[in-house]
């Protein structure tokens, strides 16, 4: 039973890693969000900068949290993950590290490294 629990830690690992980007997201760029609302959120983003990094910020955390449901939900029912995926989601976090070194994407790439060795 315990091996079968550290062998689904990966889907978890992503999801917090896309929950800490979001709550980042939302603290970091409580202003942009705030003029966001005041304006109707209805076209609200397009023109301005600020904005539209805090909208890409967001949902790149919230596309995160998909993906690490999703993976979770494969590892509880014991389905490998695609290949493509796995590769695709390496790539994309060395991508991410390299763009920006400083950033928080070093933290998929454990996740990353978990996927590809369950191959």
């Amino acid at each position: 039973m315990r091996s079968g629990r550290r062998s689904r830690w990966i889907g978890r690992a992503i999801t917090g890693v896309g929950m800490l980007h979001s709550v980042y997201a939302l603290i970091d760029h409580d202003a942009a969000f705030r003029a966001m609302v005041q304006d109707g959120l209805v076209g609200a983003v397009e023109g301005h900068p600020d904005r539209t990094e805090a909208f890409w910020f967001l949902i790149s955390g919230l596309l995160t949290i998909c993906v690490g449901s999703l993976v979770h939900q494969l590892e509880t029912v014991s389905v490998q993950v695609p290949t493509p995926f796995a590769l695709g989601f390496l790539l994309l976090a060395v991508l991410a590290i390299v763009a920006v070194p400083t950033g928080g994407a070093w933290l998929l790439l454990i996740p990353a490294v978990g996927v590809m060795m369950k191959r």
